[in-house]
């Protein structure tokens, strides 16, 4: 009977879907987790998806994002053929675009051979490349011509191949061609090599001033120097289509309109009303502390609500924010938000997130319940310490009377979102098992859960779901779809568990694990269980090689788990058509080295390696000897530029700069463009001291914010690019513009034991730094100062760091500063959850009591956000 009433609620959910998703564009942000299931309750109606045609591909709607990749690999050929164009508007995953585009291979025979109507129909979803690139290029010929010849026509039928375009190719298209083609382009503007996306910049000529709005993402590759060519003029003419600029730009732009709309603390200018502050678009982030705090008090509410629909402000510039709300409210002490009303949050969104306990404990309950979902869902803590969850856990557990012995319910769970990772093991205990079933997935993925909390949850599930089938064996019980809603969670089992689970189940939940994070022993334990049973097979078939959609499923993360013998049993076609996706994964050295003899089994000598080759290498070009790098002809600045993006030891970096010298850029550094530095990058390291002080100044200034973050450099080198640094913003480092401060980087880090050395920004210059100028420094910049250097800043400066910039300090940085230093930057890393070391305790959890069960309703899903058919959904599969 039960089999039937399931067989029964899946015909339901068919039915359903039938008439749901064939509306385009209906639930765009399902949660994969809820359309897993409606795949799950779909296949028991329609059968194995990879037996789908295109009337059901079609009904499905968005819910193609999640098909599984054993799905896509065997779907009949006649219904991808009809079903190309559709598949790649979806959000899928790299792995299932790789997929499909080694379908589209096999439906459409070799790339040499594609017609335009062919691309036409899979530009979408052909897997991009520049091999992949050439090939059409040789197709298409005969009725294309050559690059120089194409119009926008032709690059809008590339579709997704545009990312295989060389920077040399963008420079033979016309400036015509590429005004006309940027709606093709900025879609995948973010696959795109920065080189070639200076280069388009630079094809538009001074055009780009103009078209702005049309742009879109490539603004962020507008060189320094050359935004003071922008007026205000040209920003105000995006009207509410202002592009994204990146922070540094922001920084700098957000001066034109601070000149023209004049002081921004006078109270009775109307220049700052929410109006223009919406036209501002992403240069509002450019704001500094003080101007954020001036806006005016009238409108405030309506101003504020326009800042807090942004998501790219700074942890420092959320605070000012969130004090700006409580000075709209009238709020002068915590017991004032008593008389805060739900519509009252609705303005402050994502700034909730630093409400203190006591603001949250003088709500009433329904205002306190309402801004815990907003926090949960919402709420910003990125770099912020384990206590700011802790602290708005607890406050959360009052105002939902659960600072008790009580069970958690869905509700909870759904409404504390990422707060779930201030629990505690007795507080995972409260979760009835199928509560933490119905929000396995969800809290699974929270970026926030610590290893303590892992090792609950996956020893709960053990418990609850493997063992009342297997007693002996509950890890061999667990199904497929829990091992799927585990994954992260994963690494809480021990490698002796992990291996005790079955084959199957982890070969059929591998590729939804693409993008996840694994330790390192629970990847190597899934890929041993994912080959354990197939290896049986093949081996009855003589034949033990992993395949490229082995490869696929396992994604760029979980291949890193493959062993050095399975890199060695791949064969050559696998090893051709995986290399990229291999190329892409933090490999560890072992691996890297295996596969660097693999490329030079299949490719030969690398004098043999032409761009593509090394563009699709990635990190295992690392895996050469010095001798061996000897041997690249290095004239592509594509290959140069995919080389810049790696990490190498000293040897490498001097034989690659030497032949970087002697191929493509010249050998006096002097010479040397700002494009020369952008490709370069990371090998930048590598230059001497000699030839950091040659460069030329304005390739400089054009290319600081790529040598500003150039990790690996040496305090000799650090100095030179102060030099450079004061050479363009000025000698003295106090007057510097917060925007300089972002974009020279690493440079502002350099402090010398010896200060009568020329030119080096000594303690002085750091010490004079502005508070705005520290608020602008990026994080990632910030872990590269060396620690000596580091403790050059004052106690006071480093106290000014906001809690992401505090957390990207490094254990060996944090060991060179004073104990008052380190006293500032804890204050710093924790914000306003700072407690001393001499009074911190670590916050009570009560003790579990014995497990209820608890029923869900479809409502408490749409309360937490979710989308109406993922709540039905949810319910459904509860019944």
């Amino acid at each position: 009977m039960d089999k039937i009433n399931r067989i029964d609620i899946s015909i339901k959910v068919a039915a359903f879907v039938k008439t749901y998703f064939k509306t385009p564009g209906v639930a765009a942000t399902l949660p994969r987790e809820a359309g897993n299931i409606i795949i799950s309750k779909l296949s028991k109606v329609w059968g194995n998806p990879k037996t789908w045609n295109k009337t059901l591909i079609n009904q499905i709607g968005v819910l193609r994002k999640v098909l599984p990749l054993s799905a896509l690999k065997n779907l009949p050929a006649n219904t991808l053929r009809d079903t190309f164009t559709d598949l790649g508007k979806q959000s899928l995953k790299a792995a299932q675009r790789a997929a499909l585009g080694k379908r589209a291979i096999e439906v459409y025979g070799n790339p040499k051979n594609w017609t335009a109507a062919d691309l036409s129909n899979i530009g979408s979803i052909a897997k991009s490349g520049r091999i992949m690139l050439n090939h059409i290029k040789q197709a298409t010929s005969d009725t294309w011509g050559k690059v120089k010849s194409w119009t926008s026509s032709h690059v809008k039928q590339l579709g997704s191949l545009v990312t295989g375009l060389s920077t040399s190719d963008f420079d033979q298209l016309s400036k015509s061609t590429i005004q006309d083609s940027l709606s093709t382009l900025k879609t995948h503007v973010k696959s795109l090599r920065k080189v070639a996306r200076r280069k388009i910049i630079k094809k538009l000529g001074s055009d780009f001033r103009t078209m702005l709005a049309n742009i879109s993402d490539f603004v962020q590759d507008i060189p320094f120097r050359n935004l003071t060519d922008i007026t205000f003029g040209n920003l105000d003419a995006t009207g509410d289509s202002q592009p994204n600029w990146s922070k540094g730009q922001a920084l700098k732009l957000i001066n034109l309109y601070l000149d023209e709309y004049g002081d921004i603390s006078n109270t009775s200018s109307s220049n700052y009303g929410f109006e223009n502050i919406r036209k501002m678009g992403s240069l509002v982030t450019g704001m500094t502390h003080a101007n954020l705090s001036q806006l005016p008090f009238d409108g405030c509410i309506d101003t504020l609500t326009v800042l807090t629909a942004r998501t790219d402000w700074s942890i420092g510039q959320i605070k000012v924010l969130y004090r700006m709300f409580k000075a709209c409210m009238a709020i002068t002490s915590a017991q004032n938000f008593s008389s805060i009303t739900t519509d009252d949050l609705t303005a402050a969104g994502q700034v909730l997130s630093f409400l203190t306990p006591e603001e949250i404990g003088n709500m009433t309950n329904a205002t306190c319940r309402e801004a815990i979902r907003t926090i949960g869902s919402s709420g910003n803590f990125d770099g912020s310490h384990i206590l700011a969850y802790q602290r708005r856990l607890d406050a959360a557990l009052r105002c939902y009377e659960k600072n008790n012995n009580k069970n958690f319910t869905d509700d909870d769970i759904l409404s504390f979102g990422k707060l779930v990772c201030g629990m505690q093991v007795a507080h995972i205990k409260r979760i009835p098992n199928d509560v933490l079933s119905n929000h396995l997935y969800s809290i699974c993925r929270l970026r926030c859960l610590s290893s303590t909390l892992k090792k609950e949850i996956a020893n709960r599930t053990k418990m609850a779901v493997g063992y009342p089938v297997n007693m002996a064996n509950p890890m061999q019980a667990l199904p497929s779809e829990t091992v799927r809603d585990l994954g992260p969670c994963l690494d809480g089992f021990t490698s002796a568990e992990l291996n005790k689970l079955n084959p199957e189940t982890i070969r059929f939940s591998a590729d939804s694990f693409n993008g996840e994070k694994f330790l390192a022993a629970t990847k190597a334990v899934i890929v041993a269980k994912y080959f354990e049973t197939y290896n049986v097979t093949r081996r009855r078939r003589a034949t033990s090689t992993v395949t490229s959609y082995d490869i696929l499923s396992l994604g760029s993360d979980l291949s890193t788990g493959l062993t050095v013998n399975d890199i060695n049993n791949m064969d050559n076609a696998t090893f051709a058509d995986s290399v990229e996706t291999l190329g892409n994964a933090s490999l560890s050295k072992d691996q890297i080295y295996a596969l660097a003899a693999r490329a030079k089994q299949y490719w030969g000598s690398l004098d043999h390696f032409g761009p593509d080759t090394i563009s699709a290498l990635g990190i295992i070009m690392t895996g050469f000897n010095s001798s061996d790098i000897a041997k690249l002809n290095l004239t592509d600045s594509d290959a140069i530029s995919a080389l810049g993006e790696q990490s190498w030891d000293s040897s490498q970096l001097t034989e690659l700069i030497a032949r970087i010298k002697n191929n493509y850029a010249g050998s006096d550094v002097a010479t040397w463009t700002a494009d020369h530095f952008l490709a370069v990058k990371n090998m930048i390291a590598g230059l001497s001291t000699s030839d950091l002080s040659k460069i030329d100044q304005q390739a400089y200034e054009n290319a600081a914010d790529t040598i500003g973050v150039v990790p690996g450099m040496s305090l000799a080198q650090l100095q030179q690019l102060c030099s450079k640094a004061k050479g363009s913003f000025g000698s003295t480092v106090s007057t510097w513009e917060t925007a300089s401060v972002r974009t020279a980087g690493v440079a502002l880090g350099i402090n010398f034991y010896f200060t009568f050395l020329l030119g080096g920004c000594d303690s002085a210059d750091l010490s004079s730094l502005s508070n705005d100028a520290i608020n602008a420094m990026k994080a990632n910049a910030i872990k590269n100062f060396p620690g000596s250097q580091l403790a050059k800043f004052t106690s006071a400066q480093i106290g000014q760091f906001d809690e992401s910039q505090a957390s990207a300090i490094t254990a060996t940085q944090k060991s060179s500063l004073s104990s008052a230093q380190v006293q500032a930057l804890n204050q710093a890393q924790q914000g306003d959850n700072y407690v001393s070391d001499s009074s911190t305790s670590a916050p009570s959890a009560t003790t579990a009591p014995a497990l209820a069960t608890t029923k869900t309703s479809a409502a408490t899903a749409i309360r937490a956000g979710l989308s109406l058919v993922a709540s039905i959904v949810i319910a459904i599969t509860m019944l």
